[in-house]
C-alpha cells in the first residue's frame, strides 16, 4: 500500500472511530432522557452506572456526573 493509501486508511479510521464514539454517547443520553421521562427505573440505573463508569472516559472527556446532571436538568425543563 502506498503511503497515499496508508494516510487515507488512518484518516477514515480515526473518523469512524470518533463518529462510534459519538454515537454511543448521543445513544446513551436519549435512552437516559427517555427513561427519566417514562420513570422507567432499570433503564435509569444501567445509564448512570455507564455514565460513572470508567468505561465512560474511553468515549469522552466529559465527567459523567456532570453529563448526568445536564440531562436530568434538560428533562425538569421539559416537565415544568
Amino acid at each position: 500500500m502506498s503511503k497515499q493509501g496508508k494516510r487515507a486508511y488512518s484518516i477514515s479510521f480515526n473518523n469512524g472511530f470518533e463518529m462510534l464514539r459519538v454515537s454511543v454517547i448521543e445513544r446513551a443520553c436519549k435512552d437516559y432522557i427517555k427513561a427519566l421521562k417514562a420513570n422507567n427505573r432499570y433503564t435509569i440505573v444501567d445509564c448512570e452506572r455507564f455514565f460513572k463508569s470508567p468505561e465512560f472516559r474511553l468515549y469522552s472527556d466529559i465527567d459523567g456526573k456532570v453529563f448526568l446532571s445536564k440531562c436530568k436538568e434538560k428533562v425538569k425543563k421539559w416537565k415544568s
